[in-house]
C-alpha cells in the first residue's frame, strides 16, 4: 500500500453496513526485516491501491451510491489524506477521474 512493490499485510478488522470491510495494514520492510502498523487505515472502507497513480482509494458504499476518499502512505509510513471526496454512482467514473487528476496536479505521483 506504500507502492514499494513489496506485498504488505492486510488483516480483516470489521465490516460496516452494505459490505464495507475494513482492515489493519502492516507494511513489510524486507531490508530491516520488520513490519510497521499504519494507524488509521482500519477506518478506510474497501481500500484499494492505484499503483499507477500511487493513491489509496477508499470507497464507502451507501444506497446506490459510493463515496470515494483518497489517501497515501507517506515516507514515514503514516496515512496521509489527500483532501478529496467524491460522491457518485458506482457506474459513473467521471467524478472519480476528475478527482484523481486534481490530486495528481496538486500532489504529484
Amino acid at each position: 500500500m506504500n507502492n514499494d512493490s513489496v506485498p504488505d499485510i492486510m488483516v480483516f478488522y470489521n465490516t460496516g453496513g452494505r459490505a464495507n470491510p475494513t482492515y489493519h495494514l502492516y507494511l513489510r520492510d524486507t531490508i530491516r526485516h520488520k513490519i510497521t502498523y499504519v494507524k488509521g487505515f482500519e477506518d478506510l472502507p474497501n481500500p484499494e491501491l492505484d499503483t499507477a497513480n500511487n493513491i489509496i482509494t477508499s470507497g464507502g458504499l451507501y444506497g446506490e451510491s459510493v463515496g470515494w476518499e483518497f489517501y497515501r502512505v507517506d515516507s514515514h509510513n503514516k496515512l496521509l489524506t489527500l483532501w478529496h471526496r467524491v460522491d457518485g454512482r458506482m457506474d459513473d467514473n467521471v467524478k472519480y477521474d476528475r478527482a484523481v487528476k486534481a490530486i495528481l496536479k496538486k500532489w504529484g505521483k
